[in-house]
């Protein structure tokens, strides 16, 4: 499952969902506690891969309020099929 955390709005987290603000970009950082994982929102842009040890940044705007669906596009074990957000 994916964990983010809200530095900005005093280090909250939510589990699954990611919360962005609409029209402005956000930088996220990614990183993995295991395996590799590729960090994935079709919608608003590319994908990033999660690596253990190492912290990557990929930039999302949402242009528009709405639902966007994100996964892990990597086949990374087990779990990979609840790694939906």
């Amino acid at each position: 499952m994916w964990t983010f955390s809200y530095p900005e709005a005093g280090n909250l987290v939510s589990r699954g969902v990611l919360h962005l603000p609409v029209g402005r970009a956000v930088e996220v950082a990614v990183t993995s506690a295991d395996v590799i994982h590729s960090f994935w929102v079709p919608r608003l842009g590319g994908k990033i891969d999660a690596i253990p040890g190492h912290r990557n940044v990929i930039r999302l705007l949402a242009e528009k309020p709405g639902t966007y669906g994100g996964a892990c596009a990597e086949f990374c074990g087990s779990g990979h099929g609840a790694m939906r957000f």
